[in-house]
């Protein structure tokens, strides 16, 4: 077992003891912490000369200090709420009938040219930001909306159900407080590890790195390896990437919770953590891809 794995162990053995309660967090997707967490991944693996645009962009700003800049926008410009999320319809029935995954022409209409959904929104502003005629004020905005963006698609109660408002209709209690069921996949599960945001980033880049035996090959055969797994974790699109997340939605964020009164604890947290940090990678390689390929 990895060092990176052993950390866990505590908080989920501690979990399990009922020892200690930690505050949930409460806070917009992945929230504000989650999101950062995605940042700081992608900003481990940007190209050199991508990292000199980026930086050129932001100024004195890291790609972390921007990452929930469109949670605040959107308390500034309401029609930018949408662009957070994707809704998938759930027809009643028994059981009832869900979609195999994302559809476009049903699940992100964009009005009067603007985006849908979070997947066209990821679009509209990737091609502004690889648009160098467009001013820099409008390509910096573009980079902050795509850092956000791709952490919103990557918390799977954004890609889930429009009839539950993606859980946030569904009220229980989690580890003996109040919450819902969208939080805990904000910021319950990630606050329970207990870990700064940059720690809970190496750790990430810890279990990534971590190839079972493959300490025993030459430092360029490990590295090719690695850069193997990175290319599998990046590949897809971004349609593919939401369906993903649905999936991830149904078969876990839903599983055997009723729509009120659950109480919600270890068992659960056990179950979902790795889940959790799978899509915290997935997140930020995805959004360094997204980066690489447009400022390239």
């Amino acid at each position: 077992m990895s060092s990176a794995s052993l950390k866990r162990i505590a908080p989920i053995a501690l979990a399990l003891s009922l020892i200690v309660l930690l505050p949930a967090r409460t806070s917009h997707a992945w929230g504000p912490s989650g999101h950062r967490i995605v940042a700081i991944v992608a900003r481990h693996h940007l190209d050199n000369g991508v990292k000199l645009k980026v930086a050129g962009l932001l100024g004195g700003d890291s790609l972390e200090d921007v990452a929930n800049w469109a949670d605040d926008e959107r308390e500034r410009r309401p029609e930018t709420s949408e662009w957070h999320f994707v809704n998938f319809p759930r027809r009643v029935g028994s059981p009832p009938r869900l979609p195999a995954g994302f559809v476009r022409s049903r699940d992100c209409v964009d009005r009067n040219g603007e985006p849908g959904c979070v997947v066209t929104a990821i679009e509209k502003y990737k091609a502004i930001l690889g648009d160098t005629t467009k001013s820099n004020a409008d390509r910096l905005e573009a980079l902050k909306f795509i850092v956000h963006f791709v952490g919103d698609m990557h918390q799977p109660m954004h890609c889930s159900f429009a009839d539950d408002r993606g859980g946030n209709n569904i009220k229980l209690l989690w580890f003996n407080r109040q919450s819902n069921l969208h939080r805990i996949w904000d910021s319950g599960i990630i606050g329970r590890a207990n870990l700064s945001e940059e720690e809970f980033a190496d750790e990430l880049e810890a279990v990534l790195e971590d190839q079972s035996g493959d300490e025993e090959f030459a430092v360029a055969a490990w590295k090719a390896n690695l850069q193997s797994k990175i290319n599998t974790l990046q590949s897809g699109t971004l349609d593919q990437w939401a369906t993903d997340a649905f999936k991830i939605a149904v078969k876990d964020g839903y599983d055997n919770v009723p729509k009120t009164g659950a109480r919600l604890g270890a068992t659960y947290y056990s179950k979902n953590w790795q889940i959790v940090d799978d899509q915290l990678t997935k997140g930020g390689l995805r959004l360094a891809k997204i980066l690489n390929d447009t400022l390239r």
